[in-house]
C-alpha cells in the first residue's frame, strides 16, 4: 500500500511539474489568454 501511494505521488508530482512548468505556456497559449479576459 505504501509502495502504490509513493508511486502516486511521483506521478502526480510529474504531472504538475510537467503541467505547469512546461505545457502551461508553450503549449495553451490560447486557452491562458481567453480565461484572462
Amino acid at each position: 500500500m505504501k509502495k502504490f501511494i509513493s508511486l502516486l505521488l511521483l506521478g502526480a508530482i510529474c504531472v504538475l511539474s510537467t503541467g505547469c512548468g512546461v505545457k502551461g505556456p508553450l503549449y495553451f497559449p490560447e486557452q491562458e489568454q481567453a480565461s484572462n479576459n
